[in-house]
């Protein structure tokens, strides 16, 4: 007995210097189950939160098998109450009808003063299950994650470099930037002229609530620009498998699931640090040069960003806006050789694959910085905004730094909200009706001044954002529309909708939560 307690004694006394050790030596690593646990336990309870809104009819009686493009053409016709969706999809807040449909012929009504865009609520403590968190959600889900970045490849041909330094700032001009941003997305300008009181006043209804959610101070980039895509199916997949009932052992299961998955494709956002300011400036690049560029970018034909894309290249009016000199016209002697790619991620794959090998790169590209891109990410294959400086101290100086990564002048950030169909709502709630409705007739009087026409639409933002500040407001709304029938989400769980994950990960978690990236080391 004495024997076997001494072998005890010694066991013990081994484990204990070996784990005190351990900790002097920094090797406090968490495991995936102690991060599930902790910073991904937020996750969990917005899976929960979304079954629970399935549960009480929030999204319809086909949101399961419904299209994603059906799910807008629901909101777009006015259809639904409300809807989760990007910045990028703001036309279903203009129109009742596509712009392809437009283009055809087709006859839509004008709806730019009868929907809005406002953040999301956070929920009410319990609403999920007896002791659910209350929301902690502290920020827009959205900002910057694609820019002009040049290549390894063009910065060592001398005269491919400088052509590439007068095209990228050609693209980054104020005026242009001022359009691409259209008063409803981020816009990466020094001085923004999207927050000034004329602009304002002469907005739309939705145009001034884009504004309006295009300056919130707090941002952090959405959750499939850090997720590898097949983490970010597994983590879509959530929605049917988490029930509001699921035991915390089968969530954290699952939570690990996607962890796993996403383990080796961890990349850390590469941030920008300013460096030694050169003397040479992007002004005395000689416009007479002679050049061959080639450019890719994620601005195929049927991507919004086309236009401006366009305009930028040929100067001219983009949405009824000057571009500004087009970059053919300032400088006639560059040729630009456009590949310009209509992106899903097997288009992603297929170019990062082949760019994997420097040499087969272009010479600029307009790319995505997000976790499909890491095999590009490094100094081999472009070059850091830093280094371009060191040369070239004024590149990039129309630009607010804070919206730079380590390689990539910002072009326009994107964010995600909660589009209302105001004109609905205002069926649905009388005191949202009385600004509704004096809105509509100072819109339809003739002699109303811009000023009458402006405290108007404030009223009416101001009354909307009021009722949707919490959780029991937006519920209060849902059960009104429900009662009249009326669908209250127009939404859908196919694989192009990350939108209603993203927006509850941030409810249940903040800020802090949903920048933690699974796979990423302690």
């Amino acid at each position: 007995m004495k024997k076997l307690t001494k072998i005890l004694v010694v066991v013990l006394s081994l484990v204990l210097v070996v784990g005190c050790f351990a900790i002097f030596a920094g090797c406090n690593n968490k495991t995936a189950e102690e991060y599930t646990a902790s910073e991904m336990a937020p996750w969990g309870d917005a899976f929960k939160l979304i079954s629970k809104m399935d549960e009480k009819g929030w999204f319809g009686s086909n949101y399961a098998g419904k299209k994603h493009e059906d799910a807008r053409a629901e909101f777009r016709r006015g259809d639904a109450l409300f809807m989760i969706e990007g910045s990028w999809s703001r036309g279903d807040a203009k129109s009742t009808i596509t712009d392809a449909e437009a283009e055809a012929g087709q006859t839509g009504l004008d709806v730019t003063n009868q929907r809005m865009l406002i953040p999301m609520p956070n929920v009410s403590a319990n609403w999920i299950y007896d002791g659910s968190p209350a929301g902690k959600g502290d920020a827009v889900v959205g900002g910057v994650t694609a820019g002009w970045q040049i290549t390894r490849k063009a910065w060592e041909d001398p005269v491919k470099k400088e052509a590439a330094i007068a095209f990228v700032t050609s693209m980054t001009r104020p005026e242009l930037l001022d359009v691409w941003a259209g008063n409803e997305s981020f816009n990466p300008n020094k001085a923004s002229n999207v927050q000034d009181e004329e602009s304002l006043k002469a907005a739309s209804l939705v145009t001034y609530s884009c504004i309006k959610m295009a300056t919130k101070t707090s941002s952090i980039t959405a959750m499939d620009a850090r997720l590898a895509p097949d983490a970010m199916t597994a983590l879509r997949a959530l929605t049917t498998t988490i029930k509001s009932t699921t035991p915390i052992g089968e969530v954290r299961y699952a939570m690990n699931e996607v962890y796993t998955v996403n383990e080796d494709y961890y990349t850390p956002f590469l941030s920008y640090t300013a460096g030694t300011s050169g003397t040479k400036s992007v002004a005395s690049i000689n416009k007479n040069m002679t050049a061959t560029l080639d450019v890719t970018t994620q601005f195929h034909s049927e991507d919004w960003q086309a236009g401006p894309y366009n305009g930028g290249l040929n100067g001219g009016e983009v949405w009824g806006a000057d571009t500004g000199t087009g970059f053919k016209t300032e400088y006639p002697n560059i040729t630009i050789n456009r590949t310009d790619v209509k992106i899903d991620n097997a288009a992603k794959d297929r170019y990062n694959t082949s760019w994997a090998t420097p040499s087969n790169m272009p010479d600029v590209i307009a790319w995505f910085s997000d976790a499909q891109a890491s095999v590009i990410r490094d100094d081999e294959h472009l070059v850091p905004i830093s280094e371009i400086q060191a040369e070239y101290g004024d590149y990039g100086s129309t630009l607010n730094t804070q919206f730079f990564d380590k390689y990539a002048l910002p072009i326009v950030g994107t964010y995600e909200a909660l589009y209302v169909n105001v004109k609905m709502f205002a069926d649905l709630d009388a005191s949202i009706k009385t600004v509704y409705d004096a809105y509509q007739a100072k819109l339809a009087d003739e002699n109303a001044t811009a000023e009458d026409l402006n405290t108007a639409k404030v009223a009416l933002y101001n009354a909307v954002t009021s009722k949707l500040s919490t959780w029991a407001g937006l519920e209060a709304a849902v059960d009104a529309a429900k009662a009249a029938g009326k669908l209250p989400f127009a939404q859908d769980r196919s694989s192009e909708n990350n939108y209603l994950v993203d927006q509850a990960i941030m409810i249940m978690g903040g800020k802090a939560s949903f920048g933690f990236v699974p796979g990423k080391a302690a």
